[in-house]
């Protein structure tokens, strides 16, 4: 009878043993993506500059617009700001997985400041900064290019009237 028991805490501690191991290796090559993802992102740093830069110019040549000014008089139940690009996550985290409803958002306020702001499902804003040189090493490249693509298309003022009908 002891034999059976010993037996089958002998198969459980081995089972849990290769269960650990598992683990670990995944934790390891999850580490390993990140620093391959940490390192093209800081391959990327220049690229990053020259689009945080037309982005922000943008920013600044939109938000001293009459056009601006008036969106923001007619909007001015929500707090001074415009949500202009929906996205995925854009933020470099240790997280690698695009898991289901998390998303990203970029803003302008009234002051013609940008930020960044994701969440995930319907908790709110988790992760918020403001999209300057300071935070640039916080933002993936892709995201980046993919927001001024968004700018450079023109879909932004799309983006901008969905915004107003359903804000205003």
């Amino acid at each position: 009878m002891e034999q059976k028991i010993d037996k089958l805490i002998s198969k459980i501690e081995s089972k849990k043993r290769k269960e650990a191991q598992a683990v670990a290796k995944e934790d390891k090559e999850s580490e390993e993506e990140f620093q391959k993802l940490l390192k093209h992102e800081k391959a990327k740093h220049n690229e990053k500059i020259e689009l945080l830069n037309k982005i922000t110019n943008w920013a600044n040549e939109f938000s001293s617009s009459q056009r601006f000014k008036k969106i923001m008089k007619i909007m001015d139940c929500y707090n001074d700001l415009i949500i202009f690009y929906y996205s995925k996550y854009g933020h470099i985290d240790d997280i690698l997985i695009e898991y289901v409803g998390r998303w990203a958002r970029i803003v302008i306020h009234k002051n013609g400041k940008l930020e960044y702001k994701s969440g995930y499902k319907w908790m709110g804003f988790r992760v918020c900064f403001y999209l300057n040189k300071k935070n640039l090493e916080k933002i993936k490249y892709k995201f980046l290019k993919e927001l001024w693509e968004h700018i450079d298309s023109g879909k932004i003022y799309d983006t901008i009237e969905d915004e107003i009908k359903e804000n205003a």
